[in-house]
């Protein structure tokens, strides 16, 4: 089972992203959108709900705001 950071970057490459590209869509850095992905940060609603929102919007894959708030 992949993680939420293997599969974003997964998604994000079959569209020539990567997760810079997440971050600076969704306004934070890089190395704040790695804490989140590897659980150190948890961030708020808002921003949760926006990298869910742009994930998608990159990736055409469903990404949920409770998956960039889960720990695991």
């Amino acid at each position: 089972m992949r993680t939420l950071k293997e599969q974003l970057k997964k998604d994000l490459k079959a569209f020539r992203y990567n997760l810079g590209n997440l971050a600076d869509k969704a306004g934070i850095s890089k190395s704040h959108l790695s804490n989140i992905l590897i659980g150190a940060r948890t961030p708020p609603d808002d921003l949760a709900k926006k990298l869910a929102i742009v994930a998608t919007a990159l990736t055409e894959q469903e990404y949920t705001q409770e998956q960039f708030q889960s720990k695991d």
